[in-house]
Order: structure tokens, then C-alpha cells, then sequence
């Protein structure tokens, strides 16, 4: 095979020949993937800056909003948006 062939095979599916409720389906999920990201960056973010702000000064004081302002909410917001994906029937 040519390089072409694996570079455009590699791309991933045409959406082209799907029907209607398949094109809705996919923007759906691609919604709903938007909806979770929106949700988790900023937590994620959050945890990240205090466990280096706790690794790169030497206090363990930085652990606590780290632990209460990070993973507190991380798993909340996974509770979150696990039962509403769930009860949306996705």
C-alpha cells in the first residue's frame, strides 16, 4: 500500500454515508465529550497547580487545598456527570 492510502485509513471513518440519526448520535456524543471536558479541566488543573506549588516549595501545607479543592471536586463532578449521561440514556 501507499503512504496515501495508510494516512487517509489512518484518519479514522468517513461520516459520510451515515444516516440522519447516526449524524445526530455522533454530534450528541461530541457534545456530551465538550460537556465532560468543560467539567474536569479545570479540577484537574486545580490539583495540578497545588501538588507542584507542594513538590516545588517543600510544604506539605500546599497538600490540603490540593486535596480539598482538587480531588473533592473531581470526584464529585464524576458522580455528576455519570448520573446525568446516565439518565440521558448515553
Amino acid at each position: 500500500m501507499s503512504s496515501v492510502a495508510d494516512t487517509a485509513q489512518a484518519a479514522g471513518p468517513s461520516h459520510e454515508h451515515l444516516t440522519p440519526e447516526e449524524a445526530a448520535r455522533a454530534r450528541m456524543n461530541v457534545i456530551e465529550e465538550h460537556r465532560w471536558l468543560w467539567f474536569l479541566v479545570p479540577a484537574f488543573v486545580v490539583t495540578a497547580v497545588f501538588f507542584a506549588l507542594a513538590i516545588g516549595t517543600g510544604s506539605q501545607w500546599w497538600m490540603i487545598p490540593a486535596f480539598v479543592l482538587g480531588i473533592l471536586p473531581i470526584i464529585a463532578t464524576f458522580l455528576y456527570l455519570g448520573l446525568s449521561s446516565a439518565l440521558k440514556g448515553n
